[in-house]
């Protein structure tokens, strides 16, 4: 279970206690077979409602709860269904602040380790990311790209080697979650490489214990009890059969700014100015010589 999961479960078992209702906890490992047989036994044991977790985005298995006409919201991803009410974080947000946070520590050469496109967090975050580097670009920000298959410290390992070995000048990575995060500095603390001396790092939804790590992770923060409670509050208006006010909630992320990100001297232009003061002294030099 992906660490950012727990707190969103345990917000959507404390509300729901608070109505007398028990809540069945399921785990895919974000396999989509694995999801597929869950919630058909959940459908076929008879439970109102449904929250998941794991949707992709354009999940074949929206078709299966609309079928079996049961209230389902999604929670931290979105499948981007029309049938389907969700709660997520501003995903493409959270990547804009890593940004612009590096560029303002003076990083032009920053890359992104993201996750899956499949689904919504990893879409969403490149696509942020990207804006973000656009916005920049005037200021010289350079952004490259490149992707594990899957949300995990292995993946940000295997991803951060193959960034280096292509862009080597990179000063700053922007990793898709925390757990990329930790893979890029395994690798870098493999290759010897200092962070935050010679490469800044940037997680995302401040995870169980990254502030603990060394160096203590910089990362943006996601509400993940407000997206259980949030996620929560629309079911159980669903199983009532009461109007749902807002069916697309998106949750504000916060920059956490910790020691994995240092800040780098832009190198100095000299002014045009300054070739015009510096010719004019040399021309009443000259002029005095002869």
């Amino acid at each position: 279970m992906t660490p950012s999961i727990p707190p969103i479960v345990r917000a959507i078992e404390d509300r729901f206690a608070e109505i007398g209702y028990v809540t069945i906890v399921g785990n895919t490992d974000n396999h989509p077979l694995r999801q597929a047989a869950l919630i058909d036994r959940f459908i076929q044991q008879g439970v109102e409602g449904l929250i998941v977790a794991t949707f992709e985005r354009n999940d074949p298995g929206i078709a299966a709860c609309v079928e079996a006409n049961i209230p389902v919201v999604a929670v931290f991803r979105d499948p981007e269904s029309e049938f389907i009410p969700s709660v997520r974080v501003d995903d493409a947000k959270a990547m804009e602040l890593a940004v612009h946070h590096l560029a303002e520590c003076g990083h032009r050469q920053i890359a992104h380790v993201g996750g899956p496109q499949n689904v919504s967090t990893g879409y969403h975050r490149y696509r942020g990311f990207r804006r973000a580097c656009k916005a920049l670009a005037q200021d010289g920000v350079a952004p490259t790209a490149v992707f594990g298959e899957a949300f995990t410290v292995e993946e940000g390992e295997f991803a951060c080697e193959r960034l280096l070995a292509e862009n080597p000048n990179i000063t700053a990575i922007v990793a898709g979650n925390d757990m990329l995060a930790v893979g890029c500095l395994r690798h870098l603390r493999n290759k010897g490489i200092s962070c935050p001396g010679s490469i800044s790092l940037v997680g995302m939804n401040d995870m169980l214990f990254m502030d603990a790590i060394a160096p203590a992770l910089t990362t943006i923060s996601t509400p993940t009890a407000e997206l259980g409670t949030q996620a929560s509050h629309i079911l159980i208006a669903m199983i009532k059969g009461t109007p749902v006010q807002n069916d697309r909630i998106v949750l504000t992320p916060v920059l956490l700014a910790r020691d994995s990100v240092a800040a780098i001297k832009l190198p100095t232009r000299t002014r045009s100015s300054d070739f015009s003061d510096a010719a004019k002294r040399e021309a009443r030099i000259r002029s005095r010589q002869s």
